[in-house]
């Protein structure tokens, strides 16, 4: 029987404590950062890497002012209002939430031969003024003081509009500073501040923080500024860096800084762009050294490895314990290196071939699952004796078999998975260890450390949106590029807007792939709209991605599959493989009817009858992703090859969407032979070469919740290049659940979770009635639910919360079998994984790339989505009837905070919960991590 449904989220949610994160804002968000364990009120970013790449960075304020003589001060940053048609309106909070530090001076002596200093901060005092979400500090002194105002804003990324004010009697105010950069008076009573509060983590003496632009600050809006200070040591420094060479500041760390409290102000040090909004930022990399440490190792088990045994549908599970050893105080990454032995999801051993057709379900044929998602292992971070941390790793997420190229001297067989660790200058010497549990494959007998490790970031999104009647219109192309594309909103005024009920959905992709798209001219609005609102020049790859070749007198059917980059990712020559190597993999244009679409790659060709013949294409692209030298050094970057596919859409014909699947490994091994260097750093031609970047993504029409046509494909891949990850299946919830829809039904540490058993069992799985289950004790994994029978289930949201679910069906606790959450079909519809991301290549391997993988939440109920917060975007679904976009075609979404389209679709409004998109799929988007280690 089903566990009944809990009444209330907060019974039901788990800790979090491990859902570590790199990057982390203050207010929640259901884009594709991470955001669990932020303290908010603090600070906006904690930099648990050596290196924040592609930060957008905005000007801050810096005054300074002397007041003689005993005295009281009062400094207040308030939030002004605004004047819309002739009314007056306060600032929302989330709009205008400026924190404030102020640096104290004061003169020991009659001539100020020393002074003593004290630091202030405040963030949301209701003393401000204003929305309520200002800043405000007072102190009182006997002698002369010199005081310094910083005044940011504490919203994620979007400026405050404000007043930056001081005052003796806390009746009169005054907003008459000078300029503490130039000594030059400020002017204007309105001042947009911006920047980014940033937690450092312990320092020690002789480390050392500083920016990165590409051109060294030398740029008209590139130029950057630094604070930073220590409260618990009242500690502060100020760095615009040289006038000359590279003129990025750069700040050293003392012994006098030695400590866990150091923060910093990263900001631009011009308030005017001269390139319009965009210029209001300025895009940099944080970074704080020492870098480029080597990794160092401890040994796991006594040295030995600790190997687990993976059996037809069981595992011998065995638990390791690592070596102990202490750091200097810093941030780190510990790693745990695992392989499958072979044994990957997918794999198909003697008595394990598991054929889905036992599900009863007529589309499955006889399509093999091979090994489920289980547990590999799970790894616990241990401090002094204590577990602060445990991580579960899904077989899933480990791509590698254990294969070691004998042609590459440095090959290593391994995945790295790590933890990111804080140790704490505290004056107490920390011990540490790895330790391992529930071990099923193969984990090396050595854990692994480095300080400061330098990451960059890559989002990429991918969405078929599908070409039903009217579906692709100018407005909601333009949504299409704000929702995937973009952030923020940059007006008139000089103000970067981040709101709520916008920003906080929105996912900022490098790299979005498409399908669908009808032509050239259903793109182009989306191109502009990119351009307009980021500010990149936007490369494109237009191409094919299925063409139906249909009988006189009926129109061939064309769709397009187009993948875009944002000028940060696209390498010298731009995204496209040339016409020769394209030639050379046998991809060439199918048409002639336009002169927009380049080369894409035929995969398949399913004749069809009196329908026509019916043709599928991969489109391949590559990109690179960047980090800075600085001091003229450039930047460094990896390559990764993009390939946006779309299968055959017959449900019955998986024979020829494997097809499809071999032919888009040929054009790969192609591809990499003529150019090596959109893969690899190396110039290596082997598809298994220990650097390989690729990513497979799209519409593969694979009925991969029902069938796990998916598993064979891994395991293609895998055999192929070595490594192979499906991203869903490395994604985990708040409850150790999997994404994949397929073996998500129990947490990863259930011990059933991964085992095949009966299908007609309903405490093992649930079916329809209508379908009559052949199988025995090998068809269905553990809490495995079909589609059909989720869909029957009933909704009962809570009486006044629609984002808590009483019922059964929209549960997202154990209890619930269908991770509808998870899946990509719109609408709150049950189907199918058809959406893929798989990422390929052994570059992978040590990256530990998944941070965080998504589909977008369109509907009220809270999950891991949106954060368990409620709510999402309205996504209206084609009319099965007339293949038409309404406006009336949605009422999912209508909890308070969810997202406000920028256009109106289909005779819809820009009011919350209104549509913004029409298709029948959801997007999918995860933000990826490169190391740059392969």
């Amino acid at each position: 029987m089903r566990l009944p449904a809990l009444l209330a989220l907060a019974l039901s949610l788990p800790a979090c404590a491990d859902q570590a994160s790199v990057g982390t804002a203050e207010e929640d968000s259901a884009n594709l950062d991470d955001r669990s364990g932020v303290d908010g009120s603090y600070y906006e970013l904690d930099l648990e890497a050596g290196r924040a790449a592609h930060l957008p960075l905005s000007r801050v304020f810096y005054g300074t002012t002397s007041q003689s003589g005993s005295h009281t001060m009062r400094v207040r940053a308030r939030c002004l209002p605004i004047v819309i048609l002739g009314q007056t309106f306060q600032q929302a909070q989330d709009a205008c939430d400026p924190g404030l530090v102020v640096v104290a001076d004061t003169c020991n002596d009659a001539l100020c031969a020393s002074s003593t200093r004290n630091i202030l901060y405040d963030n949301d005092s209701s003393s401000a003024g204003g929305n309520g979400k200002g800043a405000f500090l007072q102190t009182t002194v006997a002698r002369t003081t010199t005081y310094r105002a910083i005044a940011y804003s504490h919203l994620r990324r979007g400026t405050s509009r404000v007043a930056v004010e001081r005052s003796l009697d806390g009746t009169t105010w005054t907003t008459s500073w000078t300029d503490g950069a130039n000594g030059a008076a400020i002017s204007g009573a309105t001042q947009i501040v911006g920047g980014t509060l940033v937690r450092l983590g312990p320092v020690a003496n002789g480390d050392d923080v500083h920016v990165r632009t590409p051109d060294d600050g030398a740029g008209a809006n590139s130029g950057t500024r630094l604070f930073v200070f220590d409260l618990a040591h009242d500690q502060f420094a100020f760095t615009d860096g040289p006038s000359s060479g590279d003129r990025d500041p750069v700040f050293h760390f003392d012994a006098s800084w030695a400590g866990d409290s150091p923060l910093a102000i990263a900001a631009k040090d011009v308030a005017t762009p001269s390139d319009g909004g965009p210029g209001l930022e300025t895009i940099a990399d944080l970074v704080r050294g020492p870098i480029g440490i080597a990794e160092g190792f401890v040994a796991l088990h006594g040295g030995a490895d600790c190997v687990g045994a993976t059996q037809t549908n069981s595992a011998t599970r065995v638990a390791c314990t690592g070596g102990t050893t202490s750091f200097s105080p810093g941030r780190y990454r510990f790693y745990a290196y695992a392989h499958t032995d072979g044994i990957g999801v997918g794999t198909v051993v003697p008595g394990g071939e598991f054929p889905a057709s036992a599900t009863g379900f007529p589309h499955c044929n006889d399509v093999l699952r091979g090994h489920a998602n289980d547990l590999a292992f799970t790894m616990s971070l241990v401090r002094d004796g204590n577990v602060v941390e445990t991580r579960y790793i899904p077989r899933g997420a480990i791509g590698s078999e254990g294969f070691d190229d004998p042609n590459d001297p440095n090959d290593t067989p391994w995945d790295r998975f790590g933890f990111d660790v804080e140790v704490p200058a505290d004056g107490v010497q920390h011990t540490y260890r790895i330790d391992i549990g529930s071990d099923a494959v193969h984990v090396r007998g050595a854990w692994g450390w480095t300080r400061n490790p330098e990451d960059v970031e890559l989002k990429i999104a991918s969405m078929n949106i599908e070409g039903h009647g009217n579906a692709q219109s100018t407005e909601m192309m333009k949504n299409l590029a704000d929702l995937l594309g973009t952030r923020v909103t940059y007006d008139a005024s000089g103000n970067i807007i981040d709101i709520d009920d916008h920003g906080r959905w929105q996912w900022d992709s490098d790299v979005i792939a498409l399908q669908e798209v009808k032509d050239l001219s259903h793109l182009q609005p989306a191109l502009d709209r990119l351009s307009a609102q980021t500010g990149h020049a936007w490369s494109r790859k237009f191409a094919l991605g299925t063409w139906k070749d249909l009988p006189y007198p009926k129109s061939n059917y064309m769709s397009f599959a187009p993948v875009l980059a944002d000028s940060d990712v696209v390498p010298s020559g731009g995204i496209e493989f040339s016409t020769a190597e394209m030639t050379t993999a046998g991809c060439t244009s199918e048409t002639s009817t336009t002169s927009d679409d380049s080369f894409s790659c035929e995969v398949s060709d399913e004749p069809n009858g009196n329908y026509g013949d019916e043709h599928h294409y991969v489109v391949p692209t590559h990109v690179a992703v960047r980090r800075v030298g600085g001091a003229g050094a450039g930047s460094t970057s990896r390559p990764i090859a993009i390939f946006d596919w779309y299968l055959l859409d017959d449900d019955d014909k998986t024979a020829r969407r494997r097809e499809g699947v071999d032919n888009v490994i040929a054009k790969m091994k192609s591809l990499l032979a003529s150019r090596p260097s959109a893969f690899n750093v190396d110039g290596a031609t082997s598809p298994t070469w220990r650097g390989n970047r690729m990513i497979i993504l799209g519409d593969s029409n694979m009925w991969n919740h029902q069938c796990s046509e998916v598993n064979e494909s891994l395991a293609k891949l895998r055999r192929e290049f070595g490594y192979a990850v499906e991203v869903s299946m490395a994604q985990l919830d708040w409850y150790h659940r999997t994404f994949d829809t397929h073996y998500s039904g129990a947490p990863l540490g259930d011990p059933d979770q991964g085992i095949y058993g009966s299908c007609t069992d309903p405490s093992w799985a649930l079916e329809p009635s209508s379908m009559t289950s052949a199988s025995g004790a090998g068809g269905c994994p553990f809490h495995f639910e079909q589609v059909d029978s989720w869909k029957g289930e009933t909704s009962t949201p809570a009486p006044g919360d629609p984002t808590i679910e009483t019922g059964a069906k929209y549960v997202v606790d154990p209890s619930q079998w269908y991770a509808w959450w998870a899946a990509t079909s719109s609408g709150a519809n049950g189907s199918s994984r058809l959406d893929t991301m798989i990422l390929v290549g052994r570059g992978w391997a040590y990256d530990d790339p998944l941070l965080r993988y998504s589909t977008l939440s369109d509907s009220n109920f809270v999950s891991f989505v949106n954060d368990y917060q409620g709510g999402g975007v309205e996504l209206a679904v084609p009319s099965k009837i007339t293949s038409t976009c309404d406006a009336s075609d949605h009422d999912f979404v209508t909890a308070g905070g969810s997202y406000t389209p920028s256009f109106g679709i289909y005779g819809g409004t820009t009011s919350e919960g209104q549509p913004a998109l029409c298709s029948d799929h959801k997007p999918i988007g995860a933000r990826l991590r490169i190391t740059f280690a392969r």
